[in-house]
């Protein structure tokens, strides 16, 4: 068949999951060959710069579907885009604070741990204005702290922090580089040392009272004409095949039950879970993001 005949699906995703070492480019691979249809992997950023790209496009925009929407974005996307489409989770990452334990020996073991003298200047974490994974370090402490806990807590943390970074790669990087001692990440990124570079000494500190989650969702958009073929690349992406990939390439868990972990996961041992702010809680976002701004700036 020629290709040009075939159907295309667009979707916009984030920028670690269409790139060409990212999960991505192979599950369209395998979608097409089921589908005998082409599906175009549009790099839009993280989930807030996505968000963006739609308002600006409105009903002229390409997307088909999205993916890399978390929950906190939901909201925004529901009454921004008036989008009454199903979310569908498909895969979600406890955050943690990383550290090398070649130079750390008494990781951090709760949010008051941060606060001692031995880790200032020693921290770097994400903008929550321009990161998801920034903003789930505000959301953490917020749900741990209630709000006039957290506004005095994060002054005490400023002072401790060598540099907020405006995306989580500029922080990781630094990280690496020994440029700090503990980075803001998920609990799941010492897999990726394990299995991509056969390193051990990356860990997560494990907090008692347990960690904030990251859900990740995908969203089909209603006003799409090729809403059937988007739905069916949904369901795709619930599969168990798609699913074993996740840990594999995205380094997430998969919220597919059947789904294998990789050895490297299994290493990763069992996280304490924090059930995550409400739908309600979000509504403050915007004030939040304002009360972190006039702290940090």
């Amino acid at each position: 068949m020629n290709s040009s005949a075939l159907i295309t699906l667009v979707i916009y995703a984030y920028s670690s999951f269409t790139s060409s070492w990212g999960v991505g480019p192979g599950l369209v691979k395998k979608f097409e060959e089921s589908c005998k249809c082409k599906v175009v992997l549009v790099d839009a950023g993280d989930g807030g710069a996505m968000l963006g790209r739609l308002k600006l496009e409105g009903n002229k925009t390409e997307a088909d579907m999205i993916i890399g929407i978390d929950e906190t974005l939901i909201p925004k996307v529901q009454k921004d885009l008036k989008w009454a489409s199903k979310f569908l989770a498909f895969d979600k990452g406890p955050y943690a604070f990383v550290y090398n334990s070649n130079y750390v020996k008494a990781p951090p073991k709760s949010l008051d741990d941060l606060l001692d003298p031995q880790w200032k200047g020693q921290i770097v974490i994400q903008d929550p204005r321009l990161s998801t994974v920034g903003l789930g370090l505000l959301l953490w402490i917020i749900k741990e702290k209630g709000e006039d806990g957290a506004w005095e807590y994060l002054k005490k943390l400023k002072s401790q922090v060598k540099l907020v970074t405006p995306n989580w790669d500029l922080a990781y990087g630094l990280f690496k580089k020994n440029q700090a001692k503990l980075v803001f990440s998920y609990w799941t990124s010492p897999a990726y040392h394990i299995q991509e570079e056969k390193k051990q000494e990356f860990k997560a500190a494990e907090f008692i009272r347990g960690h904030y989650v990251q859900t990740e969702y995908l969203v089909v958009n209603p006003n799409s004409k090729k809403h059937e073929l988007a739905q069916k690349f949904s369901d795709f992406m619930l599969s168990t095949f798609a699913q074993e990939e996740i840990p594999k390439k995205n380094f997430m868990y998969p919220v597919n039950a059947k789904a294998k972990l990789t050895p490297a996961f299994k290493q990763l041992g069992v996280v304490k879970e924090i059930e995550p702010l409400s739908a309600q809680e979000l509504e403050k976002l915007d004030v939040w993001l304002k009360k972190w701004r006039e702290i940090f700036s």
